[in-house]
Formats: C-alpha cells, structure tokens, sequence
C-alpha cells in the first residue's frame, strides 16, 4: 500500500460526471496536508468504447487520478451495477478505503475518522435516510434476507437518520446509505471477496434500487465484520429537512452529499463550467445547499484554470495503447513477483517512487529505466498510470525487439534502447561498463530509475553507473534505485558465487559512499517495505 486514503468512485462517462469528480479532486487535494497522501480511483461504465480519459480529461494528469473501465459487455447486462460493482475489484492502494458517489465534495478535514478506523477497524459509514421497503415488507425483510443468505440477523440498533420526517420506521440493523462508506483496506479485502454473491443474492430475491446497500448489510454479515454507524457529518444529504432536523450537524459538515435535485440539480449544474459559474452566482440557497454553492466557489477558479488550460502537453497527442500483453518468456521477474502480480507489485513499486519524491503521481515526469524489462511498460499501460515519457534501456535484445515493435511504434510515450554493455550475468562479452562515455540515450530525464539493476552489478560497475546516470538527469531531478544491502557485510559480497552476480549485497554505508563519489547527494535510504528491497533516493550534488 501507498498512500494514506484510497477514494474509489463509480461514474458514467458524461461530461456532468467528469465535472463532478474534477471538484470533487479538487476538495480532497485542498485537505491533503492534513489527511496525508491520496489516490482516487474512478471507475467508468457505460456502452461506449472505452478511450484514453487522461486524453478525453486531461485536467486529471495534474490529480492522483485512477481511470477504470468496467466491463462493455457486462455493463450492458447489469448497467450501473457493473460499474458499482467494479470500484470492489479494484487492488488495494491506500491503508483506508473509501467509496463515494461523484456527487459528493469534502468540506473540511476529516483526518481525525481515519486515524480512528485505523485504531479500531471497522466498517463505517451514515445509517441510510429511510428504509429499502415500506409496510408489512419491512417487517419481513432483514430476516427472510438473512436466512437466506444463511448469516446472522443483525441487531435493529440503529435510527434511521431521516425518521420522523421521511418514515415512520425508526430503528434498523446496520443499513448505510452509499454516498460514503469506508474501512481499513484488510476489512476492505474482505467485502470485496464476498459483495458479489451478496449483490447476486439480494438481486434475486428482491426488485430495489437499494440493493447494493442491502447486499453491504449481509456481506458485513457474512463476513463476521465490525461495523461503525457515523455522524451524519461525514455524509450529509442536501437536502432542508436535514438542516432543520440536525442543526448541530450541518455545522460541523466534512462530507457533503449534493443527491437532492429539487434546489441544486447535480446533473444540469455540472454540465459546463458556465453552469457550475451560475450556480455559484444564485443568492437563494441556504444551509447545505448554501455550503455546497460556497465550496464549489472556492474550488472554481483552479477547476476553470485546469479544464480550459490542461495540464502537461508533451506527449499527450498520438495514439495510445490500452492495453498489451507480454509474452511469458520475456517475464524475467523473481518467482514471488509473478506470484503476487507483475501489475500489482510495478504499480506499487511505481507509487511508491512518486511518494518518495514529494508527489502523488508521475502525472507529468520523463522517466529512464535502466535496466527496463517488461515490468513496468506492462503496468504504465495496464493500469493507465499517469506519466509524461517512459525510456527503457535494456541489455537482452529479444525484450527491446519486442517493446519496439508492440510498443514504442504504437504509443509516442514510449521509447526502447538496446545497450551494449558488458554484465557478466546478462551480457558478458560486451563492452565493460567503465569504458561507456554516457548512456545510450539523448536528452535529460526527471527521474532515472533502477529496480533489480545494482542488485547484479560490483562496485566498479555500481560507480560507473552511478557516473552515467547523473550525465542524463535534469538539475531538479532525482535517482531512485534498490540494492541488496546487509551491514554484516564488510564492503561487498557476491553472495552466490556458483552463479556470479545473481545476488550482489553491499554494506549500506559503502554503498552510500559510492552514491557520493558518483555525484550524488543521498536525499534518504530506506530499508525493505514491501515489494521493495533497500532503496536509494538521490539527487544531483552541486
């Protein structure tokens, strides 16, 4: 995981949806200082043909922005819920999950919920405005559902938060309302892994717009969940029955839930920025509707600047792939890395990077890996990561052949070089590495990266490479790479010696010296987290 909240939102591809989550990007980055690093992940349904959004939105490249498409074929049989569905498949990325409808914006800082749920886990969300059904089904309904679907009947506990004005049922199980529901990503795994046959299950044996709530209810249930009923600060609808039933609340609001249309109408006032503009301009609204007008015009000047001047250019004219699938035999991963995912630990890996360097994304950043592979290409495509250029430099030619033809002639951001360069495990009658004058490349990137490179190289060949690197960065860029390190080691070890170089350890600090001698000044060094062994982050030294 990387990041500290994962906000994940279901949408349609139109242009008052993009609009939605354009505001709403930008309310979550306004309280980025004090939640701590973000990453939303918006899945797209519809029955249209799925296209480059970071091309269609190109605002999105200045956010830590996600682009998912649900299934085309399974979107026209099940239509929304195929896309609610897939914010559930989604790998996991941040240590508390969050899922919010595109109609909804953060007001003030909420930090204070995550630190609690990370405390004492649990399920958390607003109990729901008014029950799924009325009358006599009501009376039936949680107990027929729950034997059903064979789990325990939950406790009726909670008040539904609009009784007394919407319905005349007070009390229910654990019932929330979906604009806002979120959970440490462990008890996240564990919805997911069963909200499937849940949603299955409630859709056949009841017609309701509700099921998804429902089938939440009975899969915290099956999976044996704790849950938490919230204020309705962190989700409140609105709506003027509310202002006046929870005065207290509305003062204190963190999560606003703009899904009444009866005064501000989320479909028409996000349609263009002209009309978010006259929204912004009524002088009628009050209470919520009157937060919400208020928030939307603090946010408007940057969401004009962004969507009239997008962000980076570069490369973003030229076909792009969406899509590639390497063959096996050029997987030359570590066992444990094909076994967790190539994607999975390269969009980690990747994250993790951006982290280190101060940023959410590579949204905008001209990267050179040495010692490229497949890994990462695979991941920047698949999972529609954002980044500016990708350079690969790479010693084995049938993975450069490949990249090139499959690749580099398909999508203008990426370019393949074979190199040369002797390694005595994957190159060794080549040229020797202290007799290279620069890398194999023109032009200067803003970050010059190497996962699992200085694991197969000696001291001589780490320095030489170190010397070269720093010829191809930009004076504001960084180096980050991983190595094998072990302090009980005096300088270095070839730690295989039956297979040369397969396991190249270096003692930290001598490693740290070589980084300086380089031209390198050491801006941190972490030690293994993750699908990362010790890692080095650089910049160029005056």
């Amino acid at each position: 995981m990387s990041v500290e909240l994962e906000v994940r939102v279901p949408i349609s591809p139109t242009p008052d949806f993009f609009r939605r989550v354009h505001f709403l990007a930008a309310s979550l980055r306004q309280l980025e200082r004090s939640i701590g690093s973000y990453l939303l992940v918006v899945c797209v349904g519809g029955d249209v043909e799925p296209h480059d959004l970071y091309e269609a939105e190109p605002w999105s490249k200045n956010y830590p922005i996600i682009w998912r498409w649900a299934n085309r074929e399974k979107f026209r049989r099940d239509g929304y819920w195929e896309t609610s569905r897939e914010i559930f498949r989604q790998p996991m990325h941040g240590r508390i999950i969050m899922c919010v409808d595109a109609d909804v914006i953060f007001v003030r800082d909420f930090s204070d919920l995550l630190q609690e749920l990370l405390a004492a886990p649990a399920v958390a969300g607003v109990i729901a405005h008014a029950p799924p059904v009325r009358g006599p089904a009501l009376v039936e309904l949680w107990p027929r559902l729950c034997a059903g679907y064979r789990v325990p009947l939950p406790p009726a506990i909670h008040e539904y938060t609009g009784w007394s004005f919407m319905t005349h049922d007070r009390m229910t199980p654990v019932y929330y309302n979906f604009g806002m529901v979120l959970m440490p990503a462990g008890l996240m795994a564990a919805v997911s892994a069963e909200m499937e046959p849940a949603d299955d299950f409630v859709n056949a044996n009841l017609e309701t717009f509700f099921r998804f709530q429902i089938a939440l209810t009975v899969a915290i249930q099956k999976a044996g969940l704790p849950s938490r009923a919230l204020p309705l600060r962190y989700n409140f609808p609105n709506d003027p029955q509310f202002d006046a039933r929870y005065p207290d609340e509305l003062s204190e609001i963190r999560i606003l839930h703009y899904l009444r249309c009866e005064i501000v109408h989320r479909e028409e006032n996000f349609r263009s920025l002209e009309s978010v503009a006259a929204l912004i301009a009524r002088s009628d609204l009050r209470d919520s509707n009157e937060i919400l007008r208020r928030r939307l015009a603090e946010l408007y000047s940057l969401v004009e600047e962004e969507e009239v001047r997008p962000a980076s250019k570069g490369n973003s004219i030229g076909p792009r792939l969406r899509s590639i699938t390497v063959p096996d035999q050029l997987q030359r991963n570590a066992p444990d890395v094909l076994a967790d995912g190539v994607e999975e630990t390269g969009e980690s890996l990747l994250r993790g990077m951006a982290l280190r360097i101060g940023r959410t994304s590579l949204a905008g950043l001209n990267l050179l890996d040495v010692g490229c592979g497949v890994r990462f290409t695979q991941t920047l495509i698949n999972r529609s990561l954002p980044f500016e250029s990708y350079t690969g430099v790479e010693v084995f030619p049938p993975i450069v052949e490949w990249l090139k033809r499959n690749v580099e002639a398909r999508d203008a951001r990426f370019k393949f070089v074979l190199w040369d360069v002797q390694n005595t495990m994957y190159n060794p009658a080549a040229r020797p590495m202290n007799d290279q004058e620069q890398l194999p490349v023109t032009g200067r990137y803003d970050i010059v990266m190497g996962f699992s490179l200085f694991t197969h190289l000696p001291p001589p060949d780490a320095a030489s490479l170190l010397r070269l690197m720093r010829k191809a960065v930009y004076p504001t860029g960084f180096l980050y790479f991983s190595a094998f390190c072990d302090d009980a080691v005096d300088e270095f070890e070839d730690r295989v010696p039956e297979s040369p170089l397969l396991n190249a350890y270096y003692n930290g600090k001598y490693l740290e010296k070589i980084i300086r001698e380089a031209g390198w000044e050491l801006q941190s060094h972490a030690e293994p987290a993750g699908y990362i062994l010790d890692s080095f982050l650089c910049k160029p030294a005056n």
